[in-house]
């Protein structure tokens, strides 16, 4: 009987794994931010759903990377970013910031999906197609 196979992640899905955790974990920062500050409702809630994007990207590059025991990157947390910093960027300037977020990673993640293998990337990648779309829209 032959032993199951399971091949590691190629050079380019790490390299979008790596991307994806590093950029995310920036824009959660960055968002966190934006939440302290911002005036109308219906951009906040806007914020709120993009950072809910980033938080659950975030933690599903890292996971792809534990389960290939890859090292896991450093990344920024609320150490690097003081929300209690005075108030820099106008509301429209917040709605700019996450619509050229969305036109980013859609793409950055297409891109990437055409050049991974293993399926749980492809469907990492996939639904960060679809949720970068929405966020766009």
């Amino acid at each position: 009987m032959q032993g199951e196979h399971s091949p590691r992640l190629t050079s380019s899905e790490i390299s979008v794994m790596w991307s994806s955790y590093q950029n995310n974990s920036f824009t959660i920062c960055i968002l966190k931010y934006f939440l302290t500050n911002v005036d109308d409702p219906e951009v906040k809630s806007i914020i709120e759903f993009a950072l809910g994007i980033s938080q659950k990207n975030y933690e599903i590059s890292k996971e792809i990377l534990k389960n290939d025991k890859q090292p896991i990157p450093v990344g920024f947390t609320n150490e690097d970013v003081s929300t209690s910093a005075p108030r820099l960027f106008s509301d429209a300037y917040y709605l700019y910031y996450i619509k050229n977020m969305a036109k980013i990673g859609l793409s950055v993640y297409g891109v990437a999906l055409s050049a991974s293998a293993h399926l749980d990337v492809r469907n990492f990648l996939s639904q960060a197609i679809l949720t970068s779309t929405e966020l766009y829209n």
